[in-house]
């Protein structure tokens, strides 16, 4: 499984670079996130990360305005690398 994992981001990656490519000119942003290790129940112990917190890079992205970033993958706000 872990060695799925690389292969995984990349096919997701690239995804989103093809659609948020093809869908520009409709308007759309296309963009991935990542909430961080957030202390839910399924998460294991030791996460100090809030839910709420976790959750505001994601609901940034969802109400970013029509000139916002697209093809990018997110976290806290802040573009990662996959």
């Amino acid at each position: 499984m872990v060695t799925r994992l690389p292969r995984i981001e990349g096919c997701a990656e690239r995804g989103d670079e093809i659609l948020s490519t093809e869908l520009k000119e409709e308007r759309f942003l296309v963009n991935s996130a990542c909430p961080g290790f957030v202390n839910t129940d399924m998460a294991a112990d030791g996460c100090d990360q809030a839910v709420k917190d976790g959750a505001a890079g994601i609901v940034w992205l969802a109400t970013l305005p029509d000139d916002g970033p697209t093809g990018g993958f997110f976290r806290d706000g802040e573009p990662i690398a996959f």
